[in-house]
């Protein structure tokens, strides 16, 4: 019934009880002068796909500001905790801070909230990362370290595409990948600086950009990847990294794809890696070689 008041919340469900205590906040320290308390139990909680769970929030409220002092949500089989502010600026809109941590959400249900006739995708995602918005998503500044494990991507269009470049036939998915996602938020443009991403012997590495999330499902997103066989990473035995590293440096079969049209919508191509931007090839190289 919420999606009644607040339309981006339709396809929420799930029924909730707890309890709601605002009172005058008695420490000479409080940050505004009423202090909230919010404790809820959430029964069978879904958001489009995305399992929603208890919470407990602390926030005090002012005259023109309200502070999330702490919040802790149980959410795709995860959990999410976070802080941060709403502060009402006089003729200028809203301003929105957010601070938070995430820990094991389940990457299937995450991708699915956002694009649900994705194919299923194994993973844990774990991070943190600050959000400011000014007004809109127009007006925005941030960034965000993300952490993936547990996690098998070849069925996405990205590591498919570099999986049959490289000619790497794999059987029964193994959910063993792990991989981290730099993000930066600059205006309405989200920059994905860095990405790397390693699974049964096969390392993948790039860069991207989802130009415009005002346009949702149907920003533009422009970047490059390149992957390469690492058969002996993560073979722990005397010399084996110096090996691998070897290996690594002389080989010649190395695959790379540009990233092209839109979040709904992605296009993955092979190119030479001639093609890609220089700058690009100077950062995956050196990435390639920590």
């Amino acid at each position: 019934a919420l999606s009644d008041w607040w339309a981006e919340l339709e396809g929420l469900t799930g029924r909730c009880s707890g309890s709601l205590t605002a009172a005058r906040a008695n420490d000479q320290r409080a940050l505004e002068p009423m202090h909230i308390r919010i404790s809820a139990a959430v029964a069978d909680g879904d958001f489009r796909g995305a399992r929603i769970g208890d919470c407990q929030i602390s926030a005090y409220l002012g005259k023109n500001r309200l502070l999330i002092d702490e919040a802790e949500l149980e959410v795709m089989s995860g959990t999410l905790s976070a802080s941060g502010s709403l502060r009402r600026n006089a003729g200028k809109g809203a301003t929105y801070y957010i601070r938070g941590g995430y820990s094991q959400l389940e990457l299937d249900q995450l991708v699915h909230v956002f694009l649900p006739s994705a194919k299923a995708v194994e993973g844990r995602v774990s991070g943190k990362g600050t959000l400011v918005v000014l007004s809109d998503l127009r007006r925005m500044t941030g960034q965000a370290d993300v952490q993936l494990s547990d996690s098998d991507l070849g069925r996405t269009i990205l590591v498919s595409t570099l999986y049959n470049a490289l000619n790497l036939k794999f059987g029964s998915r193994q959910p063993t990948g792990q991989g981290q996602i730099s993000l930066r938020f600059e205006g309405s443009s989200l920059k994905i600086p860095s990405f790397a991403y390693f699974n049964r012997g096969a390392e993948i590495r790039g860069a991207c950009t989802v130009a415009d999330l005002t346009l949702g499902k149907m920003s533009p997103v422009t970047g490059y990847a390149i992957g390469s066989a690492r058969p002996l990473r993560g073979t722990h035995l005397p010399g084996i990294a110096d090996l691998d590293r070897l290996i690594a440096s002389l080989q010649t079969g190395v695959s790379s794809v540009r990233i092209g049209g839109t979040l709904t919508e992605p296009a993955v191509t092979p190119v030479a890696f001639q093609e890609v931007g220089q700058a690009l090839r100077a950062l995956l190289w050196r990435q390639l070689g920590e």
